[in-house]
């Protein structure tokens, strides 16, 4: 089994090294590619874009900021080509199977509502959070009322503060590019804050893409034969987030399907062996329903790749 992976990952390296000689990729581009399949299994060392500057060195007098732009210019490049995957801070070489699903996730229509959806609650929930002013000489809280290109987040109804967010999302966008433009929307009835975001690329690309890939998901875990209860999928669907490929995906179904509530190997493996003790106590375990579902679901050979 470990043979076949290896063969597998060394076909995904010499198809993706490839794309070196057709003229897709320069030099540069390559040796970094070469590099992160290199070290795509090296845990100890953590694939970032500093280390993987330091790992581009290739002269003592080297100049490391302009390094840098070239590695971040190549990593943009491999992305684009779809050869590696960036999750948080760390750049991933990405096998054949991984490149389907990259692939899948792509093509996934998401409409502006969802997108939209997505940046409210990034923006309100997770960076902002408090909706409410507390002017601070009497201590009094001011309810404010939150737009984002162009939508009110809490119905119609207005507060005394306006804040309206506007992003490249927005059709309306580019109309305003300039302080004399934004000016008069801010005086619009009663006035209100206008914060206009910045048109940075890669950061609307990965919104798109953490839109694209919950949907997948979502239609992912629907997929799955209908015995997989809606119970379970509850639960899977609690587990699941936005950085899942199907491989990942799939060792979380394994464990709701074992009853254990986070997808380490080490829990998985636990359970198994709880229900196996329980099985020649008692010949009512959860062992043999548990083996059953991993069948149905095409789950055993994931199992044991997990726990080889």
């Amino acid at each position: 089994m470990r043979r076949l992976k290896a063969s597998s990952n060394r076909l995904s390296a010499a198809l993706s090294l490839s794309a070196c000689q057709n003229g897709i990729l320069d030099e540069f581009d390559g040796n970094l590619l070469k590099t992160l399949f290199l070290i795509r299994y090296v845990d100890v060392l953590k694939r970032t874009l500093d280390n993987l500057v330091t790992l581009s060195i290739d002269k003592i007098d080297t100049d490391k900021v302009d390094l840098r732009r070239r590695v971040e210019k190549s990593l943009n490049k491999l992305e684009r080509e779809m050869l590696i995957i960036h999750v948080e801070d760390k750049y991933v070489f990405l096998t054949n199977k991984e490149k389907e699903i990259e692939n899948e996730i792509r093509n996934v229509e998401v409409d502006f509502s969802a997108i939209n959806k997505k940046l409210a609650s990034i923006i309100f929930d997770d960076v902002l959070k408090n909706r409410k002013y507390r002017y601070s000489a009497n201590k009094q809280d001011f309810d404010i009322s939150c737009f984002l290109n162009g939508h009110p987040l809490d119905g119609a109804m207005l507060n005394d503060l306006v804040v309206k967010f506007l992003t490249p999302k927005d059709p309306s966008y580019m109309f305003y590019n300039s302080d004399a433009a934004c000016r008069p929307y801010t005086s619009e009835g009663d006035g209100c804050i206008l914060i206009r975001l910045s048109d940075e690329g890669l950061t609307w690309t990965d919104i798109d893409l953490v839109a694209q890939t919950e949907k997948f998901l979502r239609n992912h875990a629907g997929q799955r034969p209908e015995h997989f209860s809606t119970k379970l999928l509850s639960v899977l669907k609690g587990l699941v987030t936005e950085q899942e490929n199907e491989a990942s995906l799939d060792k979380k179904m394994i464990a709701v399907i074992t009853g254990v509530k986070t997808a380490k190997t080490e829990e998985i493996l636990f359970s198994l062996i709880t229900q196996y003790v329980n099985q020649q106590k008692d010949d009512d375990s959860d062992l043999e329903n548990t083996l059953a579902m991993l069948k149905r679901h095409d789950l055993e050979g994931v199992l044991w790749d997990i726990l080889n």
